[in-house]
């Protein structure tokens, strides 16, 4: 993409994207008092908007009231528990998404606040964007593809305000800080190109540790394996490990759906050393076989 082309020696471009934007489901639901979520965490953010009653959130070491019009926003990666406790219950909206952008997330947690009370500046635009979403829920019908794109348009629109926030923020951004995010986007792109790679062009796959691949990966970036394993934990929320996993688990449903493919080949384009291996960890993934879910996908479309 880099390569000199006389044909475009006047162009102006505009940049390369090659990243994945996901959103993983939202929903509204009331709630009684007592109601709770035992402490968890999550490899994507987590926002809540209170539409009545309130909420106790404990995330780390500290604790949160909200009430009605407030709004949480939880950064991949931390351990949070939540309780019901207003005495009438709460009616709350909540959903989860994720960029693979490490400066993005990097500023995301250190500049952006965790809490937009129903008074405070930018409430008001966030209120404006999650009202469309829940606007979009709907209790009767398939979603639509018009629909799932209008989502992901919100989406967009939801990250463009996160950013305006973290550049009008007056937190400084430390060096350190900024190296990490650059040592791990680094490693994060190279876990996925070459997980890229190994699913185009599955007859040079060689099954290896994967382990050891990050091994490399992380060594190849010019840091010790047990530095880079903390400075992408510190970035990302998850290990290099379980992130490349997630991209698996990724490939597997799309290539799954492809009724054309058998699972044998679906496992050689993974990386696995043989079927069965791939079947036992695409069921601790998703608790169901391959087959299993090829088949529940077969009959949604029926």
């Amino acid at each position: 993409m880099s390569e000199y082309n006389p044909l475009l020696h006047n162009a102006q471009r505009l940049p390369v994207l090659d990243w994945n934007i996901s959103f993983f489901g939202a929903h509204t639901q009331k709630v009684e008092h007592g109601w709770y979520v035992p402490s968890n965490l999550h490899l994507a953010f987590e926002i809540i908007w209170v539409l009545e009653g309130g909420q106790r959130t404990c995330i780390e070491q500290d604790t949160y009231e909200l009430g009605k019009g407030d709004i949480l926003i939880i950064p991949p990666g931390f351990h949070h528990e939540i309780q019901c406790t207003h005495a009438e219950g709460m009616t709350y909206f909540c959903a989860h998404f994720d960029i693979d952008d490490a400066p993005f997330i990097m500023n995301m947690v250190q500049k952006c606040d965790l809490i937009y009370r129903q008074d405070q500046e930018y409430n008001g635009e966030l209120q404006r964007i999650l009202k469309r979403w829940v606007h979009m829920i709907n209790h009767d019908t398939p979603y639509s593809f018009r629909t799932k794109m209008e989502v992901q348009i919100v989406l967009s629109e939801l990250l463009i305000l996160l950013d305006k926030m973290m550049e009008q923020s007056g937190a400084p951004v430390h060096p350190a800080s900024i190296n990490s995010s650059k040592y791990a986007k680094e490693i994060a792109e190279m876990i996925k190109t070459s997980f890229k790679q190994q699913v185009l062009h599955p007859e040079y796959n060689e099954p290896d540790d994967e382990g050891l691949h990050i091994e490399r990966i992380i060594q190849s970036v010019g840091l010790s394996p047990g530095y880079g394993y903390e400075v992408f934990k510190k970035v990302y929320g998850c290990s290099p490990r379980h992130y490349l996993s997630q991209l698996k688990l990724k490939e597997a449903r799309a290539l799954i759906k492809k009724p054309e493919l058998s699972i044998q080949s679906i496992s050689k384009r993974l990386g696995y050393k043989n079927a069965s291996h791939f079947s036992r960890q695409f069921k601790r993934w998703t608790g169901v076989s391959p087959l299993e879910y090829r088949a529940g996908e077969s009959q949604a479309l029926l």
